[in-house]
This record gives C-alpha cells, sequence and structure tokens, in this order.
C-alpha cells in the first residue's frame, strides 16, 4: 500500500515545497520554517502579494543572496520585505537593460553599415553573397530557414518577397536574428580588417545572453554569488573599472560571476557603441532612477553581497552615464 504524502508540518516537511504545490498559507508558513521575517511587510500583505503579483518559487529565488545560520538550514537577517523588494529592483533592472540592448543592436547596424558604405570596393550585396558563401551546409541551411520565416511576418514580409533572390546588406541585417547579426559583424570586421568591430563582436555575445534573459523574463539578481563566468572579461572593460578605482581583486570578484559581468558588460557595451547623445541622455536618466532604487527601501548594510553588487555597478552607472545639466 502506498503511503500518503505527509501533511506539511510534520515528517518531510523540508522537501514538501517541491513534492507538490502549497496553498499561499502554506507559502508563508514555509517562509516561517526557513527563518524568513515578516518585520516589515505582514504576512496579510504577503499573502496578497503572492496572490497578485509574484510567484513563490521566483520570490524565494532570491534568498540565495543571504546567509544561512551556521549548522542550521534557515536564514540569517533575511526579511519577507527585502524579497520584494529585490524582485522590484530586478525587474526595474530587466526592463532597462531590454531597452539598451534593442539600441545597441539598431547601432551596430548603423555601425556596420557604415563601414560597408565607406568602403569603395563595397556595393552592399556582394558582401552578404561572401558571407553566405563562407557558410558549411549546415549554417547556410538554418540561413535559409531563418530568413524563410520572415516571409509570414507582416512587417518584413514585403522586403523578403522583393529582395531574396539578391539580398543587400541593408536588407539582410532587417531579416535576421541577433545571433546571426553577431555573426556577420565579425565577418564583416574580419573582412575590412576591423579589431574594433572585431572586438565588438565579443561584446555583443554578452549583451545576447543577458537580452535573452530579459525577453525570457528570467530573473538576474536572484544568485549574485554564483562563480560561473564563461569568458574573460574585455580588456578595454577592465582597464577602465581600474581607472575607476576598483582593485584587481574587486574586479576580478565581481566579474567572476557571469551575470554581473553581462550587466556591466551591456553598460560599457551601450556607451561604446550608441553615438546619439539623446538616446545617451535618456539611458543617463534612466540607469540613476534605477541607482537610486538599489537602497531606497533597505541599505542593506548586512549583507556584503548586496550592498557591493549595486554598489559597483552604480559606480559605473556614475562614470560612463553621467547625468548632464544643460
Amino acid at each position: 500500500m502506498n503511503k500518503k504524502p505527509p501533511r506539511y508540518g510534520t515528517a518531510g516537511k523540508e522537501n514538501i515545497v517541491h513534492k507538490r504545490k502549497l496553498s499561499y498559507d502554506e507559502q508563508i508558513q514555509h517562509c516561517i520554517h526557513k527563518g524568513i521575517t515578516f518585520n516589515r511587510v505582514s504576512t496579510d500583505t504577503a499573502r496578497e502579494y503572492l496572490r497578485n503579483n509574484n510567484n513563490f518559487f521566483k520570490l524565494l529565488s532570491y534568498r540565495k543572496n543571504f546567509p544561512k545560520r551556521d549548522g542550521d538550514e534557515t536564514y540569517l537577517r533575511l526579511d519577507f520585505g527585502q524579497l520584494v523588494d529585490l524582485a522590484v529592483i530586478d525587474t526595474r533592472l530587466r526592463m532597462t537593460i531590454i531597452e539598451m540592448s534593442l539600441n545597441i543592436e539598431h547601432f551596430a547596424k548603423v555601425k556596420l553599415l557604415r563601414a560597408v558604405t565607406e568602403t569603395s570596393e563595397e556595393d552592399g550585396y556582394t558582401v552578404v553573397r561572401d558571407y553566405v558563401r563562407s557558410l558549411n551546409p549546415s549554417d547556410k541551411q538554418n540561413l535559409s530557414k531563418e530568413l524563410e520565416r520572415n516571409k509570414r511576418s507582416i512587417y518584413v514580409a514585403d522586403l523578403y518577397n522583393k529582395y531574396i533572390l539578391d539580398l543587400p546588406v541593408w536588407v539582410f541585417v532587417e531579416m535576421i536574428s541577433f545571433g546571426r547579426f553577431i555573426h556577420f559583424y565579425r565577418f564583416c570586421g574580419d573582412r575590412f580588417h576591423n579589431k574594433n568591430m572585431v572586438d565588438d563582436s565579443y561584446l555583443f555575445w554578452n549583451v545576447k545572453g543577458i537580452r535573452n534573459a530579459c525577453a525570457h523574463n528570467n530573473c538576474l539578481i536572484n544568485d549574485l554569488s554564483a562563480k560561473n563566468v564563461r569568458h574573460r572579461p574585455n580588456y578595454e572593460l577592465n582597464r577602465l573599472l581600474s581607472r575607476m578605482g576598483f582593485t584587481t581583486s574587486q574586479r576580478r570578484k565581481k566579474l567572476s560571476s557571469e551575470r554581473v559581468s553581462q550587466i556591466i558588460t551591456c553598460l560599457y557595451t551601450y556607451h561604446r557603441i550608441v553615438k546619439s547623445e539623446g538616446s545617451t541622455r535618456h539611458m543617463a536618466e534612466k540607469l540613476s532612477e534605477l541607482k537610486a532604487r538599489f537602497f531606497r527601501d533597505y541599505d542593506y548594510h548586512d549583507n556584503t553581497l548586496i550592498s557591493t553588487t549595486f554598489i559597483f555597478i552604480g559606480t559605473v552607472i556614475d562614470n560612463l552615464f553621467p547625468i548632464r545639466y544643460d
């Protein structure tokens, strides 16, 4: 005979949250069991928040930024209000990153087209033909499928039908994914012997990674302690951080987190690529508001992981996006 699963609060309560759905009251009780306090947010308010504003699994993921008591599975100095605060900051950060990444993609296309236009041997068609020829059979097939999807688009179907047999570069870049564009951008950087463009392409991969996370509404700052960086930071970015006053140890520690590294790389890439004064001024204002939100409700003085990360990001914002008063 199969045993019934234990009731919440009895044997097996450590893993019950992973085995079945919890009622909102049980979600609150699970938080209490984990040592999460309700000093700034009442349990009644927390219950309504979980019903209407966020899901329990996602909100609880921010607990990874807080230490546990020695020899215990309960969290030390973690209030439910801090989880809500981090979720709000994360949402604002994601929305900002999305806007930044779209601008980066736009101005990267402008930069590429400028390079083609200012190269006398290029007519705008040959570079696309040569790029396609450079691909292996599998990549060519993938590109063909990618382009074919455009014929069903209400936005670019007319471009597809008109130019598909011989694509000029200014149409090609509007019909391919960001990942494909980065690959093509690198091809053009090599073709034009433009080291600056080649360096850009490496930065773009990091921007793509965080843009995809934001587009899927993934949390960015729910595990700041993870040491999972897969690529060495850009040399120029490292030098820039050094000039901002960060020691080698500080840079290495913060950039060892893929999340933090991608956030900082996105800020740096925007500063490097976007040349519109209006766009930069607008972004500086948004980033200033984001920075002000970091410590608005909590100072996180007793959580160095969060406080030093916010200070790190905020310092980069201040240096790369100063507010200018005309």
